[in-house]
């Protein structure tokens, strides 16, 4: 799986944050893993990974107003592993190089080849084009089902525009026929309880107020994470819900 996130040295003045790492919002974030989420929903969890990221692009300009900022957010990240299934899987995303291919995934069986591709790394939000072959042929386009593309007929006319996935995904939501779209898979939780041990570790080394104040938000992080890792896929508990009851609707760590 390989990706381009925003491509070029130039952002547009609202994307300003995501230069920052410490917003949360970039490639690593958004880009990787959403198409980590996907790739785990569809192949199955990872056994063993590593991983490496780097920032080769420190300086961004500003559209608007031509200034340069500082960008602290990594610009390549490359995961490599292996899946509990026992196949191996690599990834990597990159973001201001001139170019590249925007998505590609592809699935390589002893049989044939899926191939999945997009303009952009956010199989969640943009249109994704499925083509798919047997033996050694070149992958030829898949029709997606009617049966699929038909099933909310309110969101037709946004069909190859990224509100359509965006909006399927609320309409499954919505769905009164006992679909559990948001139950809390292993693998997320691991890596809540990861993220929130690992800022647990860091801000115990700060000793201002801001940073007890993190400190504080990151113990009930934890508490949240546990929680959720406490709990079986079928006990109906909604862990964003419970995130933010607990949390408060904070969005700073």
């Amino acid at each position: 799986m390989v990706g381009l996130s925003v491509p070029g040295g130039v952002v547009v003045q609202p994307n300003a944050y995501m230069l920052d790492r410490n917003n949360g919002a970039n490639a690593l974030t958004i880009a990787v893993g959403h198409s980590l989420d996907a790739l785990s929903y569809v192949l199955g969890e990872f056994a063993a990974l590593s991983a490496v990221s780097e920032l080769r692009r420190p300086l961004i300009t500003i559209e608007e107003t031509g200034e340069q900022i500082v960008k602290t957010a990594a610009d390549q990240i490359a995961v490599i592993g292996t899946l509990a299934s026992g196949a191996t899987v690599s990834i990597h995303v990159r973001e201001a190089v001139a170019g590249g291919t925007g998505f590609l995934w592809e699935i390589n069986g002893a049989d044939g080849t899926l191939r999945i591709t997009a303009g952009a790394p956010y199989p969640g939000i943009f249109p994704l084009t499925v083509a798919g072959a047997q033996g050694s042929d070149e992958p030829a386009e898949l029709a997606i089902p009617a049966a699929l593309t038909q099933k909310w007929p309110e969101l037709t006319n946004l069909q190859g525009t990224p509100a359509y996935n965006v909006g399927r995904v609320y309409a499954a939501s919505l769905q009164t026929s006992g679909m559990r779209l948001m139950s809390f898979p292993t693998s997320p939780t691991r890596c809540l309880v990861t993220r929130s041990s690992t800022l647990l570790s860091g801000l115990r080394h700060r000793g201002n107020a801001s940073s007890l104040r993190r400190l504080d938000h990151a113990r009930k992080f934890r508490e949240v994470a546990e929680l959720v890792a406490g709990e079986g896929e079928d006990t109906g508990y909604n862990p964003t819900a419970a995130a933010l009851a607990v949390l408060g609707g904070h969005r700073g760590i």
